[in-house]
């Protein structure tokens, strides 16, 4: 017996397709064997070779789009600072949790419907996503959320979307602790 035993149903046909072949002329028989070859070269480049090919591109062309992000929001931080936009700005007093600030803010920047997801943290933060914003309405929602909240970024990812200006944010806004 061998090391490798195929099961009973499939080791009747395998027995009988062995059998055929042995009983084909040689020309046939290489015509099965250039067709075997044909067929794994075939499904070895559209079953691996071709999708890793594709995830590859694809990756590439993410991290492009990230370069060129980062880029522009460093070049839009070196214009604001050019321009003498305050380090910080001293937080207005307000009662207002985080929470509802962050709901207040986006009603008023326009971005109510693009809020997916709140959650506190702690107690002086929240958590939030925003899909597909404009850039300019999430600038003007986070200077509201400064200025009249008090609550500044702590951690903010962007993630750029297909249409212009557009982009997927995840961030943490937390209100500093009074000096």
């Amino acid at each position: 017996m061998s090391a490798f035993s195929l099961p009973e149903p499939l080791r009747g046909r395998v027995d009988a397709l062995l059998a055929h072949y042995e009983r084909l002329a040689p020309r046939e028989r290489t015509a099965v064997i250039l067709a075997g070859v044909a067929l794994a070269g075939f499904a070895f480049y559209s079953l691996l070779w071709e999708p890793v090919h594709k995830a590859h591109l694809r990756a590439e062309r993410a991290l492009d789009d990230a370069r060129s992000l980062n880029a522009w929001v460093s070049e839009a931080s070196a214009k604001l600072r050019a321009a003498g936009a305050p380090a910080t700005v001293a937080p207005a007093p307000v009662a207002a949790s985080p929470m509802a600030a962050i709901e207040q803010a986006g009603r008023e920047a326009g971005l109510a419907s693009a809020l997916k997801r709140r959650e506190p943290e702690g107690e002086t933060g929240v958590r939030a996503q925003f899909e597909d914003v404009d850039f300019d309405r999430l600038v003007r929602m986070l200077a509201l959320l400064e200025t009249r909240f008090g609550l500044v970024p702590d951690s903010l990812e962007l993630e750029r979307r297909d249409g212009p200006g557009k982009v997927n944010v995840r961030l943490v806004l937390k209100r500093p602790a009074a000096s």
